[in-house]
């Protein structure tokens, strides 16, 4: 439904108030999905900032023990 201006471009109509109203709705349900996506964003950093550490840590002792092989 098209607005027309040269009327009244201020008043809702009934029909498209409801519309809105229903918008209200999936707005807040989206709100929600949203919050849970970025809880599960962060925890998935936090997990992925673990094994990054623990592959650095791995590779410098890899490292370590192939310097001390080859100066021997």
């Amino acid at each position: 439904m098209a607005y027309n201006c040269d009327t009244n471009c201020f008043t809702v109509p009934k029909r498209e108030a409801a519309t809105e109203a229903d918008l209200e709705i999936v707005k807040s349900a989206l709100e929600l999905k949203i919050e849970s996506v970025r809880a599960e964003i962060e925890k998935s950093k936090a997990e992925t900032l673990k094994w990054m550490f623990l592959f650095w840590a791995g590779q410098l002792v890899a490292i370590f023990a192939m310097l001390k092989a080859f100066m021997k």
